[in-house]
């Protein structure tokens, strides 16, 4: 079942270190939760960087080309339930470009 998926990352305020990727499909929800959390705060914060309506593992295979991609330091192994030995979904060239 298609659905649309937010794809995000918290980044670093001052130098712009990417910290973490992630995705879902209720972005004012999930920043919330991240900031319950303490993950969004004075500091650091989170921003859409790619939308699609997509089933779960194309959004699986999106967020994992742009952990690869941005290579933040929060995310310690693959998506959640992303098989390595899957095909990667080629993220359009003007978004890599824009997020680097």
């Amino acid at each position: 079942m298609e659905k649309e998926y937010t794809f995000y990352k918290i980044y670093h305020k001052q130098n712009l270190e990417c910290l973490y990727v992630g995705k879902t499909s209720n972005f004012k929800h999930r920043k919330s939760q991240h900031k319950t959390k303490g993950y969004v705060n004075d500091d650091t914060n989170m921003v859409e960087i790619y939308r699609m309506k997509c089933d779960n593992k194309t959004a699986l295979s999106i967020e994992q080309s742009w952990i690869d991609c941005l290579h933040p330091i929060w995310n310690k192994s693959n998506a959640q339930q992303y098989k390595p030995d899957e095909a990667r979904y080629k993220i359009p060239k003007y978004y890599i470009l824009r997020e680097r």
